[in-house]
């Protein structure tokens, strides 16, 4: 499922479809030397996991969470699937890389003005981005507005049918949208996928105290939510799934700091039954590919 090499004449590319044309310029200059496009697949996977691991230095303390990290990372299903997406998983990277920006150097201006970038450039879904790092920003002002997040978050997903009748009845949005709405294969298992995600966040709720002196829990409960919504949504709309490959690593190391921070032996064993749980799901997927 990788993508191949455009046009060898740009321009002409360009003068009839100018979105998302950063990625049609790797297309091109790969095309132009002619290297093999997969190559450009190889270097984007070493460096996304280059990247994550990078992250994941950031955010965790010790070499026993970064391992069971990385055993999370290559037992994603989001992560596993969107892969083969070879445009969404360079748009990945360079989220990647601006969010290690965002934390090391704590620049969040820099870092919105990145993710627009790489939105318009490489893979428009990328600007759901920007949505993680207004969570982040609202929480860090004040902690207590991730239940208002939620809340909101929940109506959203609650109104989709609503706002999905509305923009099939826009010839306008509807023809633009089209290859979205009639490649639609959505089905509500797809909700049984993202149930670890919400699992997490009660934990987090429900511990919130203790951990609330140890993490940032209220951000890593809102973008756990958040992603467990995606699965939801993609009961309506199937693509609204594959936005949660943004809030992957996000994810990992909040299941990770839950395991260690947690001390209550019940709750690791739900946490690692959600581990064996997503494996099941991702080698299922595999199986069935």
């Amino acid at each position: 499922n990788f993508y191949k090499a455009y046009s060898d004449d740009v321009m002409a590319l360009l003068a009839t479809n100018f979105q998302q044309i950063g990625w049609m310029f790797y297309n091109w200059i790969f095309s132009y030397f002619g290297i093999d496009i997969n190559w450009l697949f190889f270097l984007t996977s070493f460096m996304y996991i280059y990247t994550t691991e990078r992250i994941f230095e950031n955010a965790l303390s010790t070499k026993g969470e970064r391992v069971l990290a990385v055993v999370l990372l290559f037992g994603s299903l989001v992560i596993i699937y969107s892969s083969a997406q070879v445009r969404q998983f360079l748009a990945a990277l360079i989220l990647n890389l601006i969010f290690l920006h965002l934390l090391s150097k704590n620049r969040l201006i820099i870092s919105l003005i990145l993710i627009i970038i790489d939105g318009l450039l490489i893979h428009v879904s990328a600007l759901f981005g920007l949505i993680v790092v207004f969570i982040y920003l609202l929480v860090r002002i004040n902690r207590n507005c991730f239940k208002f997040l939620i809340i909101v978050s929940l109506g959203f997903v609650i109104l989709l049918p609503l706002v999905l009748n509305i923009v099939s009845s826009s010839n306008f949005v509807y023809n633009t949208m089209k290859g979205t709405l009639d490649s639609n294969q959505s089905s509500w298992l797809a909700l049984f996928k993202g149930l670890p995600l919400l699992i997490y966040c009660i934990i987090g709720m429900v511990y919130r105290g203790a951990l609330s002196k140890k993490m940032f829990v209220e951000f890593y409960i809102t973008v756990s939510w958040l992603g467990f919504l995606c699965w939801v949504a993609s009961a309506y709309l199937y693509w609204f799934w594959r936005l949660d490959f943004y809030l992957a690593v996000i994810n990992i190391i909040f299941c990770v700091k839950l395991y260690y921070i947690i001390k209550i032996n019940y709750v690791k064993y739900i946490i690692m039954l959600c581990i064996v749980y997503n494996y099941i799901f991702t080698f299922r997927e595999i199986f069935l590919l």
